[in-house]
């Protein structure tokens, strides 16, 4: 009797799924030369290895297509829906050699690890010949192949509409702390209440501030529980330190003095300080983290050869609080 399943490490796949090379469905084009200085005014993005570096006046793809990092961020995968122009620090992708779902490609593109095949050893670079040579799992009836994209592409799109929700919500929130803790312009029933008594605190009265854990690069993963550096998530970690959201800041290098609000269940590695609320204190997560967005972290700085923030200067770092529900939130 034929097999309808095929065995693969211990997985059974659906009838329908073979074992193929990339190059058998796709070909890796090179990007093209284009220097910011001869990119013109238009609508065009142009992609680079850490995805949207620019814009210009004509597109050197006239469909859509997959951009892979090629040199730097190796391995990094974006989809345009609409004609673009792709530099040479990156290949595209514009069409299949067989019948299939381009939009597919993208999301299985973006489960290989390219970074394992990068042979180069100063700066990062993916190799097309050992790219085409990797081995894949597809269903290869094109109907599967655009069921599945559809259904990845639903998530994704409800994942960026909560992403701009989120930042909008941000942005009101900013807003409203800038008019009350930075203009002073109460609203006139709190002011009325004579309960709202807005003073400055050093951060050491509010928080108990700790280092990040050292956690190596080789160690990151491109899926699991985000790991923040000293200038957001930096990949990801099949591990995490904090099960609730925290409040950071950069506290090494460049990026000294950057404040972010890290996701729930999240490893925070040493190029950051992370801010614990003390127990008992009038003091909300959300709160704290505009008023350091408002305050001048970036001040606490020091070192040229090597910006870093320490722990003892961070907490000289002021904020206004006020004996009422407004900085519970």
């Amino acid at each position: 009797m034929q097999k309808s399943k095929l065995q693969v490490k211990n997985q059974i796949l659906p009838k329908g799924w073979r074992k193929v090379k990339l190059e058998d469905w796709i070909t890796l084009k090179y990007g093209f030369g284009l220097p910011e200085k001869e990119r013109r005014k238009g609508d065009v993005q142009v992609y680079g290895s850490s995805g949207i570096v620019g814009w210009h006046n004509k597109a050197a793809v006239n469909k859509k297509g997959i951009i892979v990092g090629r040199k730097g961020n190796v391995g990094a995968i974006y989809f345009s829906d609409k004609p673009f122009y792709p530099i040479d620090t990156v290949y595209f992708v514009d069409s299949l050699k067989k019948n299939g779902d381009l939009k597919f490609f993208f999301y299985l593109l973006k489960t290989i690890n390219f970074q394992r095949v990068d042979i180069n050893v100063g700066v990062p670079g993916l190799n097309r010949e050992t790219a085409h040579s990797l081995e894949i799992f597809i269903p290869e009836d094109s109907k599967e192949q655009k069921r599945i994209a559809a259904i990845l592409s639903a998530f994704d799109d409800k994942i960026e509409l909560n992403n701009k929700i989120s930042r909008t919500l941000e942005e009101m929130a900013s807003a409203i702390f800038k008019e009350w803790f930075v203009k002073f312009n109460f609203p006139v029933e709190l002011v009325k209440s004579e309960k709202l008594k807005v003073k400055n605190e050093k951060l050491e009265t509010i928080c108990d501030i700790v280092y990040g854990k050292d956690l190596p690069t080789r160690n990151l993963k491109k899926y699991g529980f985000p790991v923040y550096g000293g200038n957001g998530i930096i990949g990801y970690s099949d591990k995490y330190l904090y099960s609730e959201p925290q409040i950071i800041v950069g506290c090494r290098g460049a990026y000294s003095g950057n404040v972010f609000k890290t996701e729930p269940k999240s490893f925070i590695t040493h190029n950051s300080l992370v801010l614990k609320i003390k127990e008992g204190k009038n003091i909300g997560i959300n709160y704290l983290f505009y008023a350091l967005q408002k305050s001048n972290v970036k001040s606490s700085t020091t070192g040229s050869a090597q910006p870093q923030i320490t722990i003892t200067e961070l907490n000289k770092v002021e904020i206004p609080t006020a004996d009422d529900k407004l900085t519970t939130k």
